[in-house]
């Protein structure tokens, strides 16, 4: 049995004398890296690597410590805050239907700083209801990505 990964889509793409053809793609065939959190021994990276046939490695593992936090949240910031043409940059469509999902875990993050002020440590609000799993995963991409690992991203 096929999984979602795995089912056929067919596609048009030009080709350089201007015609089109249609050709078939798999997701599973387009994961180039898979990066997650890494909750520790049996958590969802593990379980992936063990049983999904993703290219998931040693590199998908990533630990929130304060240093991995820093880095991960300087690189998000660095990508929302480039040129509006520049390589890197990050940007989204507002009309896609987990934007607001994604702007309101965003906007709502507590920008704190930690270990004597060094490493930057955002976080969600202390509330009720209150998730950063939006902006987590969307810096994890953005990491994949500096890591040369760009391409369909799968979020966990």
């Amino acid at each position: 049995m096929k999984t979602d990964l795995e089912r056929k889509h067919k596609a048009l793409r030009k080709k350089a004398d201007g015609t089109e053809e249609e050709y078939e793609w798999c997701y599973k065939e387009r994961l180039l890296g898979v990066r997650a959190d890494d909750t520790g021994p049996g958590g969802p990276t593990e379980i992936l690597q063990m049983n999904s046939g993703l290219p998931v490695g040693e590199d998908s593992f990533f630990k929130f410590t304060l240093q991995g936090k820093n880095e991960l949240y300087l690189g998000f910031e660095q990508a929302l805050f480039k040129e509006a043409e520049a390589e890197g940059r990050f940007s989204y469509p507002g009309d896609h239907p987990l934007a607001s999902e994604f702007e309101e875990q965003t906007t709502a993050m507590i920008r704190e700083c930690k270990g004597e002020g060094e490493y930057l440590c955002p976080h969600h609000p202390d509330e009720a209801g209150a998730h950063d799993d939006a902006p987590d995963s969307t810096a994890l991409a953005l990491l994949a990505a500096r890591s040369g690992f760009s391409g369909e991203i799968l979020f966990v």
